[in-house]
């Protein structure tokens, strides 16, 4: 998998949705970038077919709340999206790069 950039420029959410035709071991996270708090979120719900309202987001541990870079390590399975979650803005961009870690 290619890595997935999702970038913010103001409060709001940014949704990747991941490839889950394969099993992935791990995703690497990694969030810089502006003046900003956010979070970076993960779903199990099948985002195609689930009201967006119905969709539970899941904060991943290291990337909740956060105001300065910092990178963690997702493990759930099947994860089928991410999501940036930026609460409060000052300037920016905000970035969150993902990573797949391997295949099983």
């Amino acid at each position: 998998m290619r890595p997935i950039t999702l970038t913010a420029t103001g409060t709001g959410t940014t949704v990747a949705e991941l490839p889950y035709q394969v099993i992935n071991t791990g995703y690497q996270l990694t969030f810089s970038g502006g003046s900003a708090t956010a979070s970076a979120q993960y779903t199990l719900d099948d985002i195609q077919n689930t009201a967006s309202g119905s969709v539970h987001w899941f904060n991943i541990t290291g990337l909740a709340a956060i105001s300065a870079d910092a990178v963690a390590w997702l493990t759930q399975s099947p994860v089928t999206a991410v999501r940036l979650n930026v609460t409060a803005f000052t300037s920016g961009p905000v970035v969150l790069r993902i990573l797949a870690g391997g295949y099983a």
